[in-house]
């Protein structure tokens, strides 16, 4: 039985600082800080094992993950029982949240002249992807479909 404090909460605590945690996980994997280490490794067993808890701590693709499966449960969260979605406020939430830090880091790498192709903005589009599809997907679950077919079908049609 769900209890009813659960029912009327709207946000899980600590879900805020989990995300800016993952956030800095992947900021650092891009930049590689165990790479400052190099060299010193030969000199104490003490750089050696830090390069070595650097290196296995920040590994940016599962952080990606785990960044990714938060977002979902932080969208779907409010949603999960009846509360009705505003899907004009829901797009411009979510685009703007998106689109934003997008514009910023375009703009820098404008004024900096740096390539654009070489700045990570993959995850950024799987997740306006992911915000595009999901009040269809809430909508179905709502109207008795599985969740279990949905994520077989899109298995599928990956394939």
């Amino acid at each position: 039985m769900i209890n009813d404090d659960f029912r009327l909460t709207n946000w899980i605590n600590g879900l805020d600082s989990l995300r800016i945690w993952l956030a800095l996980i992947v900021l650092l994997s891009h930049i590689e800080p165990a790479t400052l280490l190099e060299g010193l490794e030969g000199q104490f067993i003490f750089f050696k094992v830090l390069s070595g808890i650097v290196g296995y701590a920040l590994v940016g693709v599962c952080a990606v993950i785990s960044f990714f499966i938060i977002s979902g449960i932080v969208i779907h969260f409010p949603y999960r029982f009846d509360k009705q979605l505003n899907i004009s406020e829901y797009y411009i939430k979510r685009y703007l949240r998106i689109g934003i830090p997008m514009l910023i880091i375009a703009g820098i790498a404008y004024v900096l002249r740096l390539d654009i192709q070489n700045f990570p903005f993959w995850s950024l589009y799987c997740e306006l992807i992911y915000y595009t599809v999901y009040p269809i997907i809430l909508v179905y679950i709502r109207k008795g479909g599985s969740v279990k077919r949905l994520f077989y079908s899109f298995f599928l049609i990956s394939y």
